[in-house]
């Protein structure tokens, strides 16, 4: 039996932290009335006056719809932005009162999970990504001293999606006393980021 220590690359989020919008629901508006958003941002209405709801209209395909009055009775809702694309909602009671907020990517790809495992000379590492925005591929990169970094290998990416994808490469262990694995995002444009080591 091969004994060695393995030191794994965990990627826990890549991203910048979520923001959340207040939105003021006032009678017969909602302030602001348009709002430019991340995917992971939460929407936070907030009553001020008169019996409303907040409603969704058109919503991008994925994400989900939303229904919630907003009054004295039930003062604020928050609702996290899953899927990138164009958000219209309304008021059920005041069918003129609308608005909208546009949700983009923060970066290609949001990958919660990633984790290295060994099997006897195969290291198997896994990953899943929440979010894909235009990524092409992973490159997935070794290291023996966690400075310098090789590609073992490449994994198509998704390119666009906004469902949870597994992903997994096997790697061959040939007796190193310390491994060293990050994922590099690559994009279509040719731009990457390489994933944190700890």
């Amino acid at each position: 039996m091969k004994k060695f220590l393995l030191n794994i690359c965990m990627l826990t989020s890549i991203g910048v932290q979520a923001t959340t919008w207040n939105v003021q629901v006032e009678d017969f508006q909602f302030s602001p009335a348009s709002l430019n958003v991340k995917v992971g941002d939460v929407i936070h209405w907030v009553w001020a006056s008169g019996i409303h709801t907040t409603t969704s209209l058109t919503i991008p395909a994925g994400a989900a719809p939303w229904a919630e009055g907003i009054s004295t009775n039930s003062k604020t809702f928050d609702y996290t932005v899953t899927t990138i694309g164009t958000y219209n909602y309304q008021c059920d009671f005041h069918l003129q009162m609308q608005a909208n907020f546009i949700a983009t990517s923060v970066l290609p790809v949001t990958m919660p999970i990633f984790t290295v495992q060994t099997d006897k000379d195969v290291v198997n590492l896994k990953w899943t990504t929440a979010t894909e925005s235009n990524s092409d591929y992973f490159s997935v990169r070794r290291s023996l001293d966690g400075v310098g970094f090789a590609e073992a290998g490449r994994v198509n990416a998704a390119g666009n999606s906004s469902a949870i994808r597994h992903y997994s490469f096997q790697d061959i262990f040939h007796g190193e006393k310390y491994l060293y694995y990050a994922i590099a995002i690559v994009d279509k444009d040719g731009k990457y980021q390489l994933t944190p080591i700890e």
